[in-house]
């Protein structure tokens, strides 16, 4: 038997990964998180293969989540940096709303991940090598 069967699940915001070999209070262990951005965060060491398929997953949502950023209006980008991603402190030092306006789409993408990782201990699936 692996000692790693990893499961993904939607719960709200971003993806849940479980694996299905161990239980931990009456629910399998929750072992790591996907942003909705791609951006993954680990809550325990996993073997290289476990992480590997993390990644994938990872890569996958980054895909889609690029998509739909792509789509969506600048001021709604900006809503999103300014209000749930940024620091007050780290959208001042950017430059406020003035700085925010004048970045493209794939310029707030990027800002958008930098920030999730910075302040929230996520990992840029990019980054990494998959093993």
């Amino acid at each position: 038997m692996k000692t790693y069967d990893l499961g993904f699940g939607c719960l709200g915001n971003g993806i849940t990964v479980y694996n299905r070999n161990r239980m931990c209070g009456g629910d399998y262990q929750t072992v790591a998180h996907i942003a909705p951005c791609g951006a993954y965060k680990l809550y325990i060491p996993l073997p290289d293969e476990a992480q590997a398929q993390i990644i994938r997953q990872a890569r996958n949502a980054a895909k889609a989540f690029r998509q739909t950023w792509a789509e969506t209006g600048q001021m709604r980008r900006l809503e999103e940096l300014s209000e749930h991603v940024m620091t007050y402190a780290q959208f001042k030092a950017f430059g406020g709303y003035d700085a925010l306006l004048t970045l493209t789409a794939e310029q707030s993408l990027a800002l958008f991940i930098q920030y999730t990782c910075i302040n929230q201990g996520y990992i840029n699936p990019n980054e990494h090598e998959i093993f």
